[in-house]
């Protein structure tokens, strides 16, 4: 789930920004690859029913990674 979400939410993003720079479009990447990291580490550390799990921090940096080649496909397809 952490996959598709993360995907889904940094390809929105990127949609909704639409950034020409490619150093733009990476950095929404880290920093939503960022943000989902942390949210990791602060649900381990605040929560004691709840566990922080690499594996999901990792989950989330490829959903935001495999969000950059849809957004250029569907910008090149839907740009005209």
């Amino acid at each position: 789930a952490h996959l598709g979400v993360y995907a889904l939410l940094c390809f929105l993003y990127l949609w909704w920004m639409k950034p020409d720079s490619r150093a733009v479009q990476w950095r929404i990447v880290v920093l939503l690859t960022v943000f989902g990291s942390l949210i990791e580490v602060l649900q381990g550390t605040f929560y004691t029913d709840r566990l922080a799990d690499w594996r999901d921090a990792l989950a989330n940096s490829l959903g935001c990674l495999m969000a950059m080649p849809v957004y250029h496909f569907m910008r090149r397809r839907y740009s005209h």
